[in-house]
């Protein structure tokens, strides 16, 4: 067995410059992991919707989204319950081979923003300011739009209502009601 003497300056020198670096390393290399950690743990699956996955990012976006639109907030776990859902209806949406153009769901927010006397790249503008992707706000948009041409179609045949009926209607609601 060979035992290394460190009597040489130069030798000690090496020796505390390497150690030096392997400590500076196990540094970095903790640094990274724990930087490597907290993208991950955004990313992490929160829930699986027939192989479509819903990550915690989804969640935090969603509760950002809801912040800026003025929406009641919700806890995290009934975020999840809404995106759960709106992935079935997109999913259903695909199924009945719906599909919406980038066209319409530009309408739509342009018409979103105006009801907030805004205009679309304003509406961007402070969605991104709080922390939500565009992508995320187009996404909900897109799932909306799918799910009423979803709705449209299952049952848009059971309601068929013409001005004659909404007349009729009106006219034996007011012969029903009572004086105040």
């Amino acid at each position: 067995m060979s035992v290394t003497k460190y009597n040489d300056s130069t030798n000690m020198t090496k020796t505390l410059k390497i150690f030096t670096l392997t400590i500076s390393l196990a540094f970095a290399s903790t640094s990274f992991d724990v930087n490597k950690a907290l993208a991950q743990s955004s990313q992490a699956i929160a829930a699986i919707v027939n192989d479509e996955p819903i990550s915690q990012f989804d969640i935090s976006q969603r509760l950002k989204l809801n912040k800026v639109m003025g929406e009641r907030l919700r806890d995290r776990k009934q975020i999840l319950e809404e995106l759960v859902e709106e992935n079935l209806q997109r999913q259903e949406a695909k199924r009945l081979k719906i599909s919406i153009t980038e066209q319409r769901i530009n309408d739509v927010i342009e018409d979103i923003a105006k009801r907030n006397r805004s205009t679309a790249a304003a509406l961007e503008k402070r969605l991104v300011k709080a922390g939500v992707t565009p992508t995320s706000f187009r996404n909900r948009v897109k799932a909306s739009l799918a799910w009423r041409q979803v709705l449209g179609r299952r049952f848009g045949q059971l309601v068929k209502l013409d001005e004659q009926d909404v007349d009729q209607a009106f006219e034996r609601a007011k012969k029903n009601r009572q004086p105040a």
